[in-house]
């Protein structure tokens, strides 16, 4: 009998006003789509001061699916360590986390946009998707700072 594949979810932790979250907003529905058979997928805005149907219209404008969650008091962010934004975290069945960090590597020094060389998370998806160990688990975010 083969071995199960994980149950993962993976969280997209956002808000609203930043430009770098924005500018990622493309590439999440790719990733959306493209692994939809490997992870459930989640958006969590951090945003303290917004009402849930400012978040429905950024979801609407933005034509992001799925599901999401406001995170007002920071709690899951809090609980997982999350301090920046856009920041991406995939977790298994158990809690545990598999993948940290950032979606890829198209942002440098100074917020400065450059061509992608690395897809960490596609890269981890991946290699949760084949039963293998992820390659890289854990990469720092460059983004906009969530204030606790």
């Amino acid at each position: 009998m083969l071995a199960s594949k994980p149950k993962i979810e993976t969280l997209f932790f956002l808000t609203t006003d930043c430009p770098i979250s924005q500018r990622y907003t493309p590439e999440i529905k790719r990733i959306m789509k493209d692994y939809a058979k490997a992870s459930d997928f989640k958006l969590v805005y951090e945003d303290s001061g917004v009402e849930f149907d400012v978040v429905t219209k950024h979801q609407t404008d933005y034509k992001i699916p799925g599901t999401f969650s406001l995170d007002k008091d920071h709690g899951q962010a809090k609980k997982l360590k999350v301090t920046v934004v856009p920041t991406a975290v995939v977790v298994d069945d158990k809690g545990n986390v598999l993948y940290f960090g950032r979606i890829d590597d198209s942002y440098g020094r100074d917020f400065q946009w450059h061509p992608t060389k690395e897809r960490d998370l596609r890269n981890a998806l991946q290699a949760i998707q084949k039963g293998e160990k992820v390659p890289v688990n854990k990469t720092k975010v460059i983004g906009c700072t969530i204030s606790f």
